[in-house]
């Protein structure tokens, strides 16, 4: 988020605020914190129900910095009341890489209790947490792998879940990306299926299917067809039905049928 990428509805009513291209408000206020040092400056844009999205300055300081940017890292959901108690809301988190890329994607338990990082803390019973992993640095920073972070309760010996006992985390890769030496996606797959998708490039670097992809499932294969050289953008779509299962095709944007080849390399 960039300040300025929006208007006020009237000089007099500094709260409220018109994103741009809409007519109306929808009754959200932002807030502006300037932040003490260590504390960086914030934006917390609050709803009418009271749940709140805040965005800190990206480069940790403090004040109002025209054109700087501000990332998103806490979410405020309102949890309502217990009785006549007031619930805390629950609070999904985000955290960053030193190169700006989302890192942990935190989610908060049922019974809203906030979570931290799975990777260095023992975590409450139903925390959930993404873990976004990369390989390189800086401006050369590629994402290599998405992995879920599950906690739960474990069963006992008598066969009832203790809900305050902590089972050790569940670490499931979600997603693998492979890339070549020019920085380019080159795969991507997913470890519990070995489903994949592979993609080559023409030599003016615009991409092209490979010429047999390996989204693999047991027992079934894949391949794709050419890419088209004025629609490089390739889009799933369904084959022929007279096609057999072992035909499935990744094919591109181009127009053609079972009885016209596909388009030229």
């Amino acid at each position: 988020m960039r300040p300025g990428s929006g208007r006020r509805c009237a000089a007099a009513d500094v709260n409220s605020y018109v994103a741009e291209g809409e007519a109306i408000t929808e009754g959200a206020t932002l807030t502006f914190v300037p932040g003490t040092a260590p504390t960086p400056s914030t934006y917390v844009l609050t709803d009418l129900d009271g749940d709140k999205v805040t965005s800190t300055r990206a480069d940790g300081g403090n004040g109002h910095l025209d054109g700087g940017l501000f990332r998103i890292t806490k979410v405020e959901a309102i949890r309502g009341k217990a009785g006549s108690t007031v619930l805390s809301p629950a609070i999904t988190s985000v955290t960053y890489t030193a190169a700006g890329n989302p890192r942990l994607l935190l989610a908060p338990t049922d019974a809203g209790a906030a979570c931290t990082d799975p990777t260095t803390t023992a975590q409450p019973a139903g925390c959930r947490a993404l873990e976004f992993r990369y390989t390189g640095t800086g401006a050369g920073e590629r994402l290599a792998g998405v992995t879920l972070w599950a906690h739960g309760a474990a069963v006992p010996t008598g066969g009832l879940v203790d809900g305050g006992t902590l089972v050790a985390a569940q670490q499931i890769t979600l997603a693998q990306y492979g890339y070549d030496t020019a920085g380019r996606l080159t795969s991507v797959t997913d470890p519990r299926s070995s489903q994949q998708v592979t993609y080559t490039y023409r030599t003016d670097g615009d991409w092209r299917p490979s010429p047999r992809s390996a989204a693999r499932r047991p027992g079934r294969s894949a391949t794709t067809t050419a890419s088209c050289r004025a629609s490089p953008r390739p889009r799933w779509t369904t084959e022929p039905t007279a096609w057999p299962l072992s035909a499935r095709a990744f094919a591109t944007t181009c127009p053609w049928t079972a009885a016209t080849p596909p388009c030229r390399t």
